[in-house]
């Protein structure tokens, strides 16, 4: 679930005045998510990503990843800033 995405217009970076022009959407944390009695159903699907999808970040190197490892995130990497997440183990 994402809670803050920004920027909602991309090209806004670009502009004289990005501070102005660049808006973000911010969603409240449900109460209770993290409960095991919460439904998530309605909830959007984790995306997976590809370390050629995410690219080189900050100390991506000095990391040993396993090679099943995936990178979980919502639909927009660039965009979607703060989200949550669940998942149930057997």
């Amino acid at each position: 679930l994402v809670l803050q995405a920004a920027p909602i217009n991309p090209t806004c970076v670009t502009s004289a005045n990005p501070i102005a022009e660049c808006t973000s959407s911010t969603t409240p944390e449900p109460a209770g998510w993290a409960k095991p009695s919460y439904s998530v159903k309605s909830w959007p699907r984790a995306t997976a990503y590809t370390p050629q999808q995410v690219g080189v970040k900050d100390g991506y190197n000095t990391i040993r990843w396993a090679p099943t490892a995936k990178l979980i995130w919502g639909s927009d990497l660039k965009r979607d800033n703060t989200i949550l997440f669940r998942a149930t183990f057997a």
